[in-house]
């Protein structure tokens, strides 16, 4: 005669789930990052993008007013040092984008996703 099957072992218990992160907005192929998160409140910014503003002197306050950054703002890209561009970077800006931030140029010539982000931001073709 075979032995009892043992009853099986109860799961382990899993850990609680972290709160997630909030997630990027995003419609269609645009997303709070091609904004540069300008228009996004600091609670609602993914986890990475708060880091990324914390690393170069952003708390929630400066954040939230759009305060002006002389150390960071008055740099040109070049003079960022490597974790500042990364930083940056993870909040949407390039070379193109920080230095010009398309300063002079018209709306028919800013790339489509640079157009999308400040219509989102309330600019079109008249207002540009």
């Amino acid at each position: 005669k075979p032995p009892p099957k043992a009853a099986p072992e109860a799961a382990p218990e899993a850990a609680p789930a972290e709160e997630p992160a909030p997630a990027e907005e995003k419609s269609g192929d645009f997303a709070d990052k091609d904004a540069k998160y300008e228009d996004v409140a600091w609670s609602s910014l993914p986890s990475s993008a708060r880091e990324a503003a914390e690393s170069i002197g952003f708390d929630e306050k400066k954040w939230d007013e759009k305060e002006w950054l002389p150390h960071i703002d008055d740099k040109h890209w070049e003079d960022l040092s490597d974790d500042e561009k990364k930083a940056c970077e993870t909040l949407g800006w390039d070379v193109h984008s920080w230095d010009k931030k398309y300063e002079g140029q018209e709306w028919a010539d800013l790339p489509e996703v640079v157009q999308k982000a400040a219509s989102k931001l309330g600019w079109d073709q008249e207002k540009w």
